[in-house]
């Protein structure tokens, strides 16, 4: 569990910023979680990169939320630029490497969820 485990890291790392944080919680609370024991770590030039951010059913109210309400809380509603996201790509070259099952992924499959931005 993140609450579990975020606290003592801050406290090992309190003086220290964060370039690159990757977040794959899925769910709201636990985003929220990260940003409230994180987002003091992070400043101009973090790297923020969400595993599912948007465009699936119900994506407003999960890594979303938590990052709007995170930017709103901290007054830095505009110091951030989108520098990234995935579009559709060829899974085939995972179903074979055996990474995704198929038939589960087609051949092609929407990876969009996945979005990357940046401080300022």
């Amino acid at each position: 569990m993140f609450e579990d485990t975020l606290p003592d890291f801050v406290n090992k790392h309190n003086n220290d910023k964060i370039a690159l944080l990757h977040i794959d919680c899925d769910l709201y609370s636990s985003t929220k979680t990260v940003f409230n024991y994180l987002g003091k770590l992070l400043g101009p030039k973090s790297i923020i990169v969400f595993d599912e951010f948007w465009n699936y059913n119900g994506y407003e109210e999960h890594e979303c939320k938590a990052f709007y309400e995170w930017l709103i809380n901290e007054n830095k509603l505009n110091s951030f630029k989108w520098i990234g996201y995935c579009g559709e790509c060829n899974t085939t070259q995972y179903i074979k490497k055996g990474i995704y099952p198929d038939p589960f992924y087609g051949p092609i499959f929407p990876l969009t969820e996945r979005v990357a931005v940046q401080l300022i």
